[in-house]
């Protein structure tokens, strides 16, 4: 990785400057102030953004990026990866909100936002800011970083990968905790259940099924029992049901008989009425025949009436055609039409009367109205005449006070305005005078009272400082007290547990001599830092070799065996051989000398390999207790390495701790204490201040009480100025009124004139409308009598066809008399047939009743009915039997149920617990496996780093004092990662002891050695390593090794790294590299700008 420019706009003491950086050794210098460590910062910032927080012993926040006076700034940062180009462009926007872009051409599109911009750069760069601060950006002044303990680790393990190794293994024990926690709650379970089972089980799950069993029984005999029952029961239903049908058939025939009796009573009475009905009709035939005879003569008579008539007024005669009911009803409709003519000519001559009555009372009201008039004009002018009188008299007085209020005014003017502001004549333009002066008054007053509140605000604060003071003191002494428990309480348990950790190791020490001293039988040793290759290597290695030795001393016992075996198969064969046949051995026909001297070489040779047996047996039974031995041994030293990893650690972790606690307590102590003297120094100055500010806030009140005592003087003045304006205004208005009076007056006199010539004029008119009214009322008679006469024509007419409606309805009514006479003769006949049927169907209900022994029946049905009942009780009592016996099957299935329930939560409980052992056990070995390897790479890397680190060490430091920097995987006192200065004397010393610039020195080794392991873990691909930054290294350093650094550059050159960036004031270190950037002060910007050179001379120059 490269960086290849940067833009800066508005950045710091940057206004707008473009930066080019070529590859190879760069050195920027500049005078202090100029703005070389904005190159950096800005180079940090456009690839971390906003993550940003510090660099070196700086601090800011974003606003302090930006220029001072402007409002937004830019950062432009270009940089190669594997030769690929990608550009970072941060807007800065100290009142709003800030944005960051980044663009490739590996990249699909531009990608935006702060958050991930920065997460795709550090995916691309490989490292986060902290990872890119602590190896390859060395800051200025961090001399002592990498000597803190806890910082050193933790950088070295995030950069070698290691702090992974602790996250697994811290969720390894996580796991490992939540299996141990998982067996433990499933045994609880398991004990849970297992109490459940005895103390709420009677039985056994066989003895629950014995108990069904014989409930069963019990159930199967009652319900035989209950069918049993049951069946007779069935039978006695049967006969209660026959013996009931037959008594319902006698009831039923006696309720038919009854029945057709009742039935032929009704067939009677409704014959009887059929009679009646004929007789009543043929009365009615007669009654409504001689009502139309009457109606006839009532048309006649009307008639008559009629032609005596005579005709309407308003309207036409009509002719009377009465002979027909047609006839009758076109005449009825001719004098509708009279009537309606004689109301049109009544409503007209009644609108004519209106509008005439109309009009006479309009002139009634006209008159009356100016009769009105005339009377209230004559009041007004009454009070005219009044009102002129009065506005005179208040004329003259009002001229009076005017008088007297200028008077006044000017007394009150003098005595206010100073002599040089007295007016000879006191006129309404001196009211401008008094207002000058009331203005310079108040102005007066505004400033005092202004300057008085912001006295009173300051003694506000300063009591309010005081109360601030006076509580942050007694907050103070509170902490400092509780600080000073909490250091005693924490000194006491830090030498408690730094004792028990040098029990711990004197422990693990003598533990481990004595391992030692049995694994010397098998040219072994061991020591504390060596137990993890004497666990997976060393002790593996000799046990192989064990078993191999074993393996053969096995294959020797076993060929042995087998030969052994064999040797006796051929003894057994040559005994059982006889003389005529074959030696299997030499072919020869056997002899008795020859089968005996074969027999004795393999009795020979049988001792012989006995031996052998019992020998190579005793070997490898010494074998396998040696192989049994040194796996004790391992066991062991794992126990070993368990107890230094977890008891050890575990107690200089805690040491750690509280040693850091102590540390952080004694510092808050100090914070604290200065806090409490700037506290008190606070309070006795803001209790100073309050006492300045009361004297003169005192004098201030004084003074503006003077001031508003002019002022209400003033308001009095003025006062009087608006009086005699006032009254001025009063005089005008009233003298104004009287002459409006005067005018009004004249004017009610010619009104009253007019309105009595009115009044003449419409009395002379109503006396002409009088009689046109009297003309309308006669014409309204006539029209009113003409409608009388007509409605009478009409209702005459209508009484006639009323009449004839009515004939028409009695002969209709005639008609259906004689059919009701009709239909009522043919129910007499029908009536009578059935009348007959009804009377033979008696007969022979009574015939059927009579064959009926009823009464023995209901004997027979009471008996049934007793049998019934009891079985029916016997029913229910097995029912109840039954059901009873079948809860209490329930009841145990129930239990059985539950106990099985019960049981198969134990299995589950117990199966549970043995997994989460499992599990725990299989953490264990995880966690082992994880602490071995982090300890494998730890002592390679180490190995590296202390190679690196001292060559450059070699290359930089001149003094004698010390000959090597060693870096241990951990201390005497369990510190990872230890750092030692070796003597001339072969004698160790920590850093801390070392002279500044010896632990600069020390520290740009160690950050060189960090680099360059990083550059080789990279594996030779320098596209990706990022740049070697150095930030004033030189601080510190004396003259002499300030010369030095130039060859550990050059070293650092040589490890095939892109770029290598050095800030620097010191410009001795020019000639090092192969560029310098010059970082100046622009004098006519007051900017800062780059210049970029090569070989000591400026881009471009011959």
């Amino acid at each position: 990785m490269k960086i290849t420019s940067l833009q800066l706009e508005n950045i710091r003491s940057y206004a707008d400057e473009h930066v080019e950086f070529p590859e190879g050794t760069m050195l920027v210098h500049g005078e202090n102030g100029a703005g070389k460590s904005t190159l950096l910062l800005s180079i940090f910032g456009g690839l971390f953004l906003s993550k940003i927080r510090t660099v070196g012993p700086n601090e800011f926040v974003l606003d302090d990026l930006v220029r001072r006076g402007e409002r937004t700034g830019r950062i432009e940062l270009t940089f190669e990866v594997e030769a690929t180009s990608y550009t970072v462009t941060w807007e800065l926007d100290t009142a709003g909100s800030n944005s960051a872009t980044l663009a490739s051409p590996a990249l699909e599109g531009p990608i935006s936002g702060i958050r991930d911009v920065r997460s795709k750069v550090i995916e691309i760069v490989g490292m986060d800011e902290d990872s890119f601060s602590s190896s390859v950006y060395v800051q200025q002044g961090e001399v002592d970083r990498l000597f803190n303990d806890e910082a050193r680790a933790e950088l070295i393990d995030d950069l070698l990968g290691l702090d992974r190794i602790d996250r697994y293994r811290v969720r390894m024990k996580g796991a490992r905790r939540a299996a141990s926690r998982l067996a433990s709650e499933n045994e609880q379970a398991a004990e849970n259940h297992r109490e459940t089972i005895e103390d709420e089980y009677e039985h056994d799950a066989e003895g629950y099924a014995a108990e069904i069993r014989a409930v069963e029984a019990k159930i199967s005999q009652t319900q035989a029992d209950l069918t049993d029952v049951e069946t007779y029961l069935d039978e006695l239903v049967t006969a209660k049901a026959d013996l009931e049908a037959t008594i319902e058939a006698y009831d039923e025939l006696t309720a038919e008989l009854e029945q057709l009796t009742s039935q032929r009573e009704e067939l009677l009475d409704e014959r009887a009425d059929a009679h009646q009905r004929i007789e009543t009709t043929e009365t009615d035939i007669e009654t409504a025949e001689a009502e139309i005879t009457e109606l006839e003569t009532t048309i006649a008579e009307t008639a008559a009436t009629l032609d005596e008539l005579d005709p309407p007024a308003t309207a036409d005669p009509i002719e009377y055609h009465l002979s027909s009911h047609a006839e009758t009803k076109d005449t009825l409709a001719a004098a509708q039409d009279v009537v309606e003519t004689t109301k049109i000519a009544e409503t007209e001559a009644a609108g004519t009367l209106s509008q005439a009555e109309n009009e006479y009372d309009r002139l009634l009201e006209a008159r009356d109205d100016a009769v009105s008039n005339k009377e209230a004009l004559t009041d007004q002018l009454h009070e005219v005449e009044a009102a002129v009188e009065e506005a005179t008299a208040a004329v003259t007085a009002t001229s009076d006070e005017l008088s007297q209020a200028r008077d006044e005014r000017d007394e009150l003017t003098h005595a206010f305005l100073p002599a040089a502001r007295h007016p000879d004549t006191v006129t309404a333009e001196t009211q401008a005078v008094v207002d000058s002066y009331i203005e310079e008054l108040e102005s007066k007053k505004s400033s005092l009272s202004q300057t008085r509140a912001r006295q009173s605000a300051t003694r506000e604060a300063a009591i309010a400082d005081v109360e601030e003071a006076t509580e942050e003191i007694d907050t103070a002494e509170e902490t400092r007290e509780e600080l000073t428990d909490q250091l005693a309480e924490v000194e006491a348990e830090l030498e408690s547990t730094r004792e028990s950790l040098a029990d711990a190791r004197s422990e693990l020490s003598s533990d481990v001599e004595s391992l030692s001293t049995k694994l010397a039988t098998f040219e072994l040793s061991a020591s504390i830092d060596e137990l993890q290759p004497l666990i997976e290597d060393r002790i593996p290695a000799a046990k192989s070799e064990l078993q191999s030795a074993l393996d053969e001393a096995a294959t020797d016992v076993t060929t042995l065996q087998t030969r052994q075996a064999t040797l006796v198969d051929d003894r057994t064969e040559m005994e059982a051989l006889d003389g005529v046949s074959t030696c299997p051995k030499c072919g020869q026909d056997v002899a008795a000398e020859h089968i005996t001297s074969e027999i004795e070489t393999i009795e020979d040779q049988l001792d012989t390999i006995s031996n052998e047996i019992d020998e190579a047996e005793a070997t490898q039974q010494q074998l396998v207790e040696r192989r049994d031995e040194l796996d004790d041994l391992r066991r062991r030293a794992i126990d070993l390495r368990s107890f230094r990893e977890e008891t050890v650690a575990a107690k200089a972790e805690q040491v750690e701790s509280l040693a850091d606690q102590h540390s952080e307590l004694e510092t808050d102590r100090a914070d604290v204490t200065a806090t409490l003297e700037d506290a008190k120094a606070e309070l006795a100055d803001a209790e100073s201040t309050v006492a300045a500010l009361d004297a003169e806030i005192d004098t201030l009140d004084s003074e503006i009480t003077d001031l508003e005592a002019q002022l209400e003087q003033g308001t009095t003045v003025l006062q009087a100025f608006e009086r005699v304006e006032s009254v001025d205004d009063q005089l005008e208005t009233q003298q104004a009124e009287l002459e409006a009076l005067e005018a009004d007056h004249d004017e009610l006199l010619d009104e009253i004139s007019d309105t009595e010539a009115e009044i003449e004029e419409v009395t002379a008119t109503i006396e002409a409308q009088r009689r046109d009214v009297a003309d309308a009322e006669a014409d309204v008679d006539t029209a009113e009598q003409a409608v009388t006469t007509a409605e009478t024509q009409r209702e005459l007419v209508s009484d006639v066809v009323e009449a004839y409606n009515e004939i028409d309805a009695r002969r209709t009514d005639i008609e259906g008399y004689k059919q009701e006479i009709t239909h009522a003769q043919a129910t007499v006949e029908r009536l009578n047939g059935q009348i007959a049927d009804a009377e033979a169907d008696i007969t022979d209900v009574e015939a059927e009743l009579g064959e009926m022994d009823v009464e023995t029946s209901r004997e027979k049905l009471e008996t049934v009915a007793e049998r019934i009942a009891q079985r029916e009780a016997t029913v229910a009592d097995l029912e109840q039997t039954l059901t009873s016996q079948r809860e209490q099957r329930t009841i145990l299935e129930n239990e059985l149920a539950g106990l099985k329930r019960f049981q198969s939560k134990l299995a589950q409980a117990e199966n549970k617990r043995e997994w989460a052992a499992e599990r725990e056990q299989e953490c264990n070995r995880l966690i082992e496996v994880y602490q071995s390897t982090k300890s494998a790479l730890r002592e390679q890397y180490l190995a590296y780093i202390n190679e690196y680190t001292n060559d450059i060490f070699s290359d930089i430091y001149k003094n004698s004092s010390y000959q090597q920097v060693r870096i241990l995987e951990e201390g005497d006192d369990g510190t990872p990662y230890a750092i030692q200065l070796l003597r001339d004397d072969g004698t160790v010393e920590h850093p801390s002891n070392a002279s500044g610039g010896e632990r600069a020195i020390v520290n740009l080794a160690l950050r060189a050695g960090i680099y360059k392991l990083i550059a080789e873990m990279r594996e030779g691909n320098s596209g990706r390593l990022p740049p070697f930054i150095l930030d004033e290294p030189t601080t510190f350093l004396d003259s002499g090794h300030v010369g030095r650094l130039e060859q550990m550059l050059a070293s650092i050159t040589e490890w095939d790294v892109p770029q290598v960036l050095v800030v620097s004031h010191d410009e001795r270190l020019i000639q090092g590299a192969e560029h310098e950037m010059v970082v100046s002060i622009n004098e006519r910007t007051n900017a800062s700008q780059v210049e970029l050179r090569r070989g000591g001379q400026t881009v471009g120059d011959d």
